[in-house]
């Protein structure tokens, strides 16, 4: 497999080293580990673009790209898998492992008032439990009404409501949530929270990875499709590159790695071109 880019003028080709991967590692909170390997690509220069060719007009904007609109759906995927890896990271660094819905009983159909609803959600919410994280992501049931799917740290079984009283912590979130929906009528999924309620953090940040993908299908082009706890500081992986090195070495070096200290391995694949392999672990609770 080949590739070609154009930098300052100067054509490279660049195609998948047969020994040169780059190995990524990053440890987060809460116990989790993540790897990956990568078959590195080598750019060799090809020499300087002509003038004449299709590529140097259409950098001049003399003619139009006919690829313009495959190449918008490339960076679209990209842009969904970049968000999908900063969710799934984010959510484990903040040791999110329970899944809640968000729920209008009228046809509540306006994103921007569903996103005013939410926020005074969380306001609230954290006046009742001090530091609470999240992930949300809005979406449209088939009558077009909005929910919100959260993920968010497991929440005790009870909390002190308005400081009057101490109730159990499922009815005080609904009873938010109702007051914030006002005459829209607000619930939270009870049929969801059974099945998806408490789960390890490395499968809820799997399942809410799906609904990242799923909101950059459906969201429209450069609008927030996600929302998130602010100031949350994930770690940057370490990247490490080897030479003359094999995939099944370093496949064993990385799941050596996640799986230290007693970890379980979560996930892991190996990508169809076999030109990449993920691997995430987390001790069990």
């Amino acid at each position: 497999m080949s590739m070609v880019r154009i930098v300052d003028g100067i054509v490279y080709e660049g195609k998948l080293s047969p020994d040169r991967f780059e190995a990524s590692v990053v440890e987060l909170a809460h116990g989790h580990r993540e790897a990956s390997v990568r078959q590195c690509v080598d750019w060799v220069e090809v020499g300087p673009l002509h003038r004449d060719s299709r590529a140097a007009q259409i950098l001049r904007g003399e003619i139009e790209d006919p690829d313009a609109e495959e190449k918008a759906e490339r960076s679209r995927r990209s842009a969904a898998r970049r968000a999908k890896s900063r969710t799934r990271k984010s959510a484990k660094h903040q040791g999110l492992d329970t899944m809640l819905t968000l729920t209008y009983r009228g046809n509540q159909t306006d994103k921007a008032l569903c996103a005013e609803h939410f926020k005074a959600f969380v306001r609230r919410m954290r006046k009742v439990v001090p530091g609470f994280a999240y992930i949300a992501f809005p979406e449209t049931q088939r009558r077009g009404a909005w929910h919100v799917h959260i993920a968010v740290r497991k929440l005790p079984e009870v909390v002190s409501y308005r400081g009057l009283v101490t109730l159990k912590s499922f009815n005080v979130i609904r009873a938010i949530w109702r007051s914030v929906a006002g005459e829209w009528g607000g619930n939270i999924d009870v049929g969801r929270k059974k099945r998806n309620s408490k789960m390890s953090a490395a499968r809820c940040a799997a399942y809410i990875a799906k609904y990242c993908l799923k909101a950059f299908e459906d969201g429209e082009f450069g609008s927030k499709r996600y929302w998130s706890s602010r100031g949350v500081d994930v770690p940057k992986p370490t990247r490490m590159q080897f030479q003359a090195a094999s995939l099944a070495e370093l496949i064993d070096l990385v799941v050596s790695f996640v799986g230290e200290g007693g970890r379980v391995l979560a996930t892991s694949w190996l990508s169809r071109f076999r030109d990449c392999y993920f691997v995430a672990g987390e001790r069990p609770s």
